[in-house]
């Protein structure tokens, strides 16, 4: 019934895909070696192409890697450093201030008849000034060590350390280029002798 049907389509089937397949005429082998290599031709190029891009990528981000680390170096990291410097000799110098102020105001009170309250407030006054002065800048000189010692050497190691990476992704992308375009090429080699083969026998034939 409709098994033994199912079974002999099945069998049919299976005798008929057991069958040889013909082998194409030397003319269409060799228009599909001609097609095989133009691809592979093309491919190259494309391959090029890719490279070309790649490259070129990963060089500016070693260009822009080098530049931030030289800008760090060169331009930033002094510039911070001057400027923390230069805030800590104010707040040094404002402390001296403070301290010159004291001196004044002390004899000047001794010469003068101002009552004892009033000498006193004022020179309290003064004083806590320069307390907070040198505190300050106490604060300032931590801060100049700090960023000298810690801040920029930890700044320019990570960039330093994203320089290193650049440029070993460049290396890299160069090793992975020249490979992908081995590859590409070998393709075509053996693409150009499958057509060499196919256009003799193409020859042979006529």
């Amino acid at each position: 019934g409709r098994i033994n049907r199912d079974k002999g389509l099945l069998d049919l089937a299976q005798a008929f895909a057991a069958q040889p397949e013909t082998p194409p005429d030397p003319a269409t082998r060799a228009k599909i070696a001609r097609d095989k290599s133009a691809f592979a031709r093309a491919e190259i190029a494309v391959q090029e192409a890719t490279n070309r891009a790649a490259l070129d990528r990963a060089q500016k981000e070693l260009e822009i890697a080098e530049a931030d680390a030289r800008r760090l170096r060169e331009v930033d990291g002094p510039k911070r450093l001057s400027e923390a410097r230069l805030e800590a000799a104010q707040a040094r110098d404002a402390a001296e201030d403070s301290a010159d102020e004291l001196a004044q105001l002390e004899e000047m009170y001794q010469q003068n008849e101002l009552a004892d309250k009033t000498k006193e407030i004022v020179l309290k006054r003064v004083r806590r000034g320069i307390e907070r002065a040198r505190e300050q800048a106490a604060v300032k000189e931590t801060q100049v060590k700090h960023l000298k010692e810690h801040v920029l050497p930890i700044e320019t190691g990570k960039l330093e350390l994203e320089l290193s990476q650049k440029r070993a992704n460049l290396a890299l992308e160069k090793q992975k280029s020249e490979n992908a375009l081995l590859q590409k090429r070998i393709a075509l080699a053996e693409a150009e002798q499958e057509l060499a083969t196919a256009e003799a026998e193409l020859a042979k034939a006529k």
